[in-house]
């Protein structure tokens, strides 16, 4: 039963490389189809090889077919192949079929463009909430085990990791010593003997030693080809030596974080106790890894964002750069909408209130000062319509206050400087 599982996933797998592989190719593929189109053409009838003159419309049909496939590239490259055999290999040329089959062509290219953009947005939007998912775990994770190891070492290390991971990044501004620092944080935490941190940065093409434990024997030395260290990159998981006892190995862990399915680094674990050597630790390790490679991650999109530093919440000024990034990439929009009261009575209740009316993707944070009070909110893939719609919610949850009582401005991420100008304005004063 799991062989033939595994053959139908083998087959399933080899199935989608090919489609990949071929739609990478889009020239080569329609004039392979149009060459064999002509050749059953010619079998079927020598004088009619485009058979324009059968009672279906075969031309018509494969103009739809490549069209909506490869677009309108694809479709004008096969109309004009049509036009060319028309033109050499007919008496005279067949101008209603070829102008019909432009018309198609360019309906189906029109078609084509608005339903791949609409694609494209959804896989966007797909991803987006995947990333964000995946962090929350992550930050869940990190949270309780930093809770677990504070009830079992309250006296001794009254401190929890993500704190001592938030510390160190503080103290170190030199990125090798942060990376020093937590690998000397998790020896601590789970008496680990030796250990290899290795990452991978995005000048790097290969992953490369950061920080290594006192005791290694070959400081900066990096084996790739040790059995264990081969299976985690190929594999992309965490990799034990327990799981796979017959194989020879200089370690006996080796712990990949992975993010967008690409290996960002890895934990090599050489020597550890034992009673520590538990799955326990281990899910631990590799949890704490991944979280602690979030914050790099984090701080390295935020290293070229310079606008909306007004605002203290990093995760916020997060968002947003990565909303933007979307827009400048992808043409996918999202909107921010910003309040402003002078009343700092009216601004708590009204933050209170949208906290609880947002949806899960959509972020907000407030700019405070002494004679103003401005909340800020992101709304990904969302237009300023729906910022209307939200607004009217929010304005019926309240008796004593309409639109008049304060000021709001719509921005799209575009807009972005506009935005971080407003927020200034009181602030500047």
């Amino acid at each position: 039963m799991k062989k033939n599982k595994k053959r139908r996933v083998d087959h399933e797998s080899l199935n989608d490389n090919l489609f990949n592989r071929i739609s990478q190719y889009p020239i080569f593929e329609t004039i392979a189809i149009f060459l064999l189109y002509v050749a059953i053409g010619y079998l079927i009838d020598p004088h009619d090889i485009c058979m324009l003159n059968s009672e279906v419309s075969y031309m018509t049909i494969l103009l739809i077919v490549v069209t909506l496939f490869h677009g309108l590239e694809g479709g004008l490259l096969l109309i004009g192949l049509f036009a060319v055999c028309m033109w050499y290999f007919y008496p005279e040329f067949y101008y209603v079929q070829f102008l019909m089959g432009m018309i198609i062509t360019l309906i189906c290219g029109e078609f084509y463009y608005f339903w791949n953009k609409k694609i494209r947005k959804y896989k966007i939007s797909s991803d987006y909430q995947e990333t964000k998912l995946l962090e929350l775990s992550k930050s869940f994770y990190a949270l309780k085990i930093s809770h677990d190891q504070l009830e079992k070492n309250y006296v001794f290390k009254p401190m929890s990791l993500r704190n001592s991971i938030r510390y160190i990044k503080q103290m170190s501004q030199n990125e090798d010593r942060y990376f020093k620092e937590f690998l000397s944080l998790i020896e601590n935490t789970f008496q680990i003997n030796i250990a290899t941190l290795l990452y991978k940065s995005r000048t790097d093409k290969t992953l490369q030693v950061v920080a290594q434990s006192e005791g290694t024997q070959e400081q900066g030395h990096l084996n790739l080809q040790d059995p264990l260290v081969k299976m985690s990159l190929e594999s992309k998981r965490p990799v034990y030596i327990s799981d796979h006892a017959k194989t020879q190995s200089q370690y006996i862990a080796a712990i990949p974080t992975v993010y967008q399915d690409k290996i960002e680094g890895m934990l090599l674990i050489e020597k550890m106790p034992f009673m520590s050597f538990n799955k326990e630790n281990l899910i631990a390790i590799s949890i704490m890894f991944d979280y602690f490679f979030s914050q790099i991650r984090i701080q390295d999109e935020l290293d070229g964002f310079t606008d909306l530093e007004i605002i203290e919440d990093l995760s916020f000024r997060l968002e947003c750069a990565r909303l933007i990034q979307m827009q400048e990439r992808y043409q996918v929009n999202s909107s921010a909408l910003v309040i402003k009261t002078d009343d700092a009575l009216m601004g708590e209740r009204l933050y209170s209130m949208i906290c609880r009316l947002l949806r899960s993707l959509d972020k907000v944070t407030a700019v405070k000062g002494p004679q103003y009070y401005k909340i800020v909110m992101i709304f990904p893939f969302a237009n300023k319509d729906m910022i209307e719609g939200f607004m009217k919610r929010l304005l019926t949850r309240f008796d004593d206050i309409d639109a008049d009582d304060f000021e709001q401005l719509t921005f799209d991420m575009s807009q972005i400087e506009l935005m971080d100008k407003f927020l200034r304005l009181e602030h500047a004063k």
